[in-house]
């Protein structure tokens, strides 16, 4: 029992240390030079040789920066969208500071709030650091009835949503979406 709560903790350990490399946008950085180091060991023990050891070593992260870039660019991986100070039913002021972060961190990210008309309400001004994003949100208006239920749409996708208000969210975007309620 003792060994499966080990290697629980350090399972959970290796999970926070992922979530704090995307949160930074190193996630990809750190996975290519792993398995770089990797290949360089497996390539020094068998082989015993410091140059081709080296050129491995090279080869492997350049090799393997370049599948992750494709496998993320090419959509093979659709960006992981997290709303952190939110969670679905949550109360709301009228204007409220929403944020979160985006993985991989170099994807567009816009926000919208689907307000009590059913159409959706483009967020300006999000501020962005690395994998974070935060923006201030408006909730209807003023005279806004307490109670009243909206709905925050993170998306990210090829292009940005210019228009706002819209009807509709893109079909071919990622996307996060919770309902919340006015105060």
């Amino acid at each position: 029992m003792w060994l499966l709560s080990t290697i629980w903790k350090i399972v959970g350990h290796f999970l926070n240390f992922r979530e704090l490399l995307q949160w930074a946008g190193y996630w990809e950085t750190v996975v290519a030079l792993i398995i770089s180091i990797l290949t360089a060991i497996a390539s020094w023990l068998t082989l015993g040789s410091l140059p081709i050891t080296i050129s491995l070593f090279v080869v492997a992260f350049i090799l393997v920066t370049f599948v992750i870039r494709i496998i993320i660019d090419w959509k093979w991986i659709w960006p992981v969208i997290l709303i952190d100070n939110l969670r679905e039913d949550d109360e709301v002021e009228f204007k409220q500071l929403i944020y979160g972060y985006i993985y991989p961190s170099r994807k567009p990210v816009q926000i919208f709030i689907k307000a009590r008309d059913r159409r959706y309400y483009g967020q300006k001004n999000v501020t962005r650091n690395g994998a974070r994003w935060a923006v201030n949100c408006q909730f209807g208006d003023q005279t806004s009835p307490s109670g009243s239920s909206y709905e925050i749409v993170v998306i990210s996708g090829k292009q940005d949503v210019l228009d706002s208000p819209i009807n509709k969210i893109p079909g071919d975007v990622a996307r996060k979406i919770i309902r919340v309620r006015r105060r």
